[in-house]
């Protein structure tokens, strides 16, 4: 039995594919919100850059961590061993899927009205 709620400092590590997924719907979820009120208040310009970016780095935690599958195309939890390599818990379950929920759709007037954000959003499209 494996508890993922437990955490034992020291030896092992859960790197949990649905935590990160739900902090890149957090990341989306503050993006939207910040480019709503810069449409009007473009101080908030800054800040949905800024949840963006967390957005992007939370993705490419996703990968680097090992949680993304190739051969059967799905997130796993991954279990991390002081010098063993990084250990799929092969359980395919709602966890696997969390990250379809990270989704973000942006009209075409939020860059016409917000160039800040649409000129580093095309920076990092240009650079991926």
């Amino acid at each position: 039995m494996f508890n993922r709620s437990y955490h034992d400092q020291g030896e092992i590590q859960l790197e949990q594919a649905d935590g990160t997924s739900w902090m890149g719907v957090y990341a989306l979820s503050m993006m939207d919100m910040a480019l709503e009120i810069a449409l009007v208040d473009n101080s908030f310009e800054d800040a949905a850059t800024k949840f963006f970016e967390h957005f992007i780095l939370i993705a490419e935690a996703l990968n680097e961590h090992f949680l993304w599958n190739e051969e059967d195309q799905f997130f796993y939890d991954v279990l991390c061993m002081r010098d063993a390599p990084p250990q799929p818990l092969k359980i395919q379950s709602i966890v696997g899927l969390t990250s379809l929920y990270a989704v973000a759709t942006i009209r075409k007037e939020v860059f016409e009205k917000l160039p800040d954000f649409a000129k580093r959003f095309e920076w990092y499209k240009n650079t991926a």
